[in-house]
């Protein structure tokens, strides 16, 4: 699942929760633990899942929030979470561009959390 569309080698996270007993060969994405790896994301295929259906377990809730996010490769993980729980062997269509340009696209500031709230 990390091979298609995009070969990705990382994943950023923010503040990820870890999961504990998943497999070897589950494992697509660790964080560095006191005791060694540990999984924040996970996938199980048609042969482990009853019904013969895909699950992605990602466990860390701002992946892709913008304050967060790694923009080019939290678009291209999606891409690759969407064509594996589509169970498609290939994309219907080229990978779109992780991050498009739009013609008269304008910057925007968050205002900061005590003005949002006294609003």
């Amino acid at each position: 699942m990390a091979n298609k569309p995009f070969a990705l080698s990382t994943l950023t996270v923010s503040a990820p929760g870890g999961m504990s007993r998943v497999g070897g060969a589950n494992v697509l994405a660790h964080v560095d633990g006191v005791d060694g790896p540990v999984p924040v994301a996970a996938v199980w295929g048609p042969n482990q899942v009853t019904g013969g259906g895909r699950v992605v377990v990602v466990m860390d809730i701002n992946w892709t929030e913008p304050s967060y996010m790694e923009p080019t490769s939290a678009a291209q993980f999606a891409q690759n979470v969407a064509l594996y729980l589509s169970g498609r062997a290939e994309p219907p269509r080229p990978p779109a561009d992780p991050v498009p340009s739009i013609a008269g696209q304008r910057s925007v500031t968050k205002a900061p959390a005590s003005a949002s709230a006294a609003r």
